[in-house]
């Protein structure tokens, strides 16, 4: 067993290793110190200033962006999918967020109370006085990133919750009651190399989940060349002739047909949930919030041989292509990887000699928005069986099926490997955010390890 590995084991232990201490955050590294945040304040190494309050949003792009508590992630990124704009304070005022502040959430809800984030945006942009900026002013103690990162820790751990109140039904951490959070300080270039580790990570999900964002739009566009052209080169579309359809523009070969001329469909069924014998079986029993337009090899709930006996739930082969009839998965499909019942809000679809259901899975995604349309019912209106049946997709050649379909796997395949990096490496930051913030891991470990290796 390495070394690295065997001083982690005595401190995960609780075991005081030599060079360690005992603290009021249990055992630490000597060269720690321990401090209040308030401390950091009255030095004058860190300074605050909360957001302001707006008069009334103004329309998109009219003013300047304000930041909100919603838009932080839970991994301490910044997210503009949902900004508002108000009227800019003026030039001088303490109001607008400068490049490496920190910005946190002092009120909100239980969850997002304390989320806290690193800002790194160009351009102008203030915050709602559900915003506190913590700017650091000597950095020579304290890395503005590690100090970022370390709040976050204590996000995830539970510790502003623990020091918020609530007033008027919401959350709140006010300043009084930060300042006396309790923290730990490692010395400057410990910060340093703590900050470089998670920042490298940060850096990498980052990377990786612009490769998936490349890779979605990537399966729209050669979904939209596919569908109209054929399973072509983009250098040979003019030599493909074209015919206009119901359903829009599709090689003059191609047949446009009802679902129901090519294939089959059948729904399942949901057992009595009044008999819990019907329950906790091992037949797998597919529900339609689990389609997720990908392969089903699981599922939340599994259902008994009696209850799949003395229900309308069938079992469906592998390999079955289901679509969700109703709820907010609606038009989503899935592919089933096992053996698996249903229930009757998914319908089974099963093509016949014309059709392909791996080509069928990806018509159905293509073409969601048109089968989403001829819903019917109230605020959560349903697909039903005879839509489906009367509903129109365009039917080329078995040969191109499958090569369509080849390449749109292609590029699943892709998404799915970088979505699992993505994952991996966000599992690694949360990991090394909980070592790292409490000296359970040095960054020295981390050298050890790599020369190790």
């Amino acid at each position: 067993m390495s070394e690295p590995i065997k001083k982690l084991e005595q401190r995960e232990n609780g075991e005081l290793e030599p060079g360690f201490k005992m603290t009021e955050l249990g055992p630490l590294p000597e060269e720690w110190e321990v401090l209040r945040f308030g401390d950091l304040l009255r030095t004058g190494d860190i300074y605050t200033k909360t957001g302001f309050a707006q008069g009334g949003y103004n329309e998109a792009g009219r003013g300047v962006p304000q930041l909100r508590p919603f838009n932080i992630d839970n991994n301490g990124n910044i997210d503009l999918s949902q900004v508002k704009y108000v009227d800019p304070p003026p030039s001088n005022s303490t109001y607008w967020v400068r490049p490496e502040d920190i910005i946190f959430n002092n009120t909100n809800s239980e969850e997002i109370v304390g989320k806290t984030a690193y800002f790194t945006l160009s351009g102008e942009f203030v915050l709602s006085n559900h915003m506190t900026i913590i700017r650091v002013l000597s950095t020579n103690k304290i890395n503005r990133y590690w100090l970022s990162k370390l709040f976050l820790y204590y996000w995830e751990q539970g510790t502003f919750r623990a020091l918020s109140r609530r007033y008027v039904n919401q959350a709140n951490v006010a300043l009084e009651r930060l300042k006396g959070l309790i923290m730990p300080l490692p010395p400057a270039a410990e910060q340093q190399g703590i900050a470089y580790v998670m920042n490298t990570v940060q850096r990498g999900i980052g990377e990786t989940g612009k490769v998936v964002d490349a890779a979605r739009e990537l399966k729209k566009s050669l979904m939209r060349h596919l569908f109209t052209y054929g399973p072509v080169a983009y250098d040979q579309v003019d030599n493909v002739p074209l015919k206009e359809t119901e359903i829009g523009s599709v090689p003059e070969h191609w047949e446009i047909v009802k679902l129901s001329e090519v294939a089959k469909t059948a729904s399942g069924g949901t057992p009595s949930r009044k008999k819990p014998e019907y329950y906790h079986g091992e037949v797998p029993w597919v529900k339609s919030g689990e389609l997720e337009d990908s392969l089903i090899d699981q599922t939340e709930e599994f259902i008994s041989d009696q209850g799949l006996k003395e229900s309308s739930a069938k079992i469906f082969p592998r390999g079955t292509l289901v679509i969700a009839l109703y709820g907010a998965t609606a038009g989503k499909v899935g592919i089933l990887g096992m053996e698996a019942a249903t229930n009757q809000a998914v319908c089974a679809i099963f093509p016949e000699s014309k059709a392909m259901p791996e080509y069928l899975f990806y018509v159905f995604i293509k073409r969601r928005q048109e089968l989403l349309g001829e819903r019917y019912g109230g605020a959560q209106p349903n697909i039903s069986q005879t839509i489906l049946k009367e509903f129109r997709i365009p039917i080329p050649p078995l040969p191109e099926q499958q090569e369509i379909a080849r390449i749109l796997q292609s590029v699943d395949r892709k998404i799915e490997a970088e979505e699992n990096r993505k994952r991996a490496l966000e599992t690694l930051f949360k990991t090394l955010l909980h070592y790292l913030m409490t000296g359970k891991i040095r960054v020295k470990d981390l050298t050890e390890v790599k020369h190790e290796a």
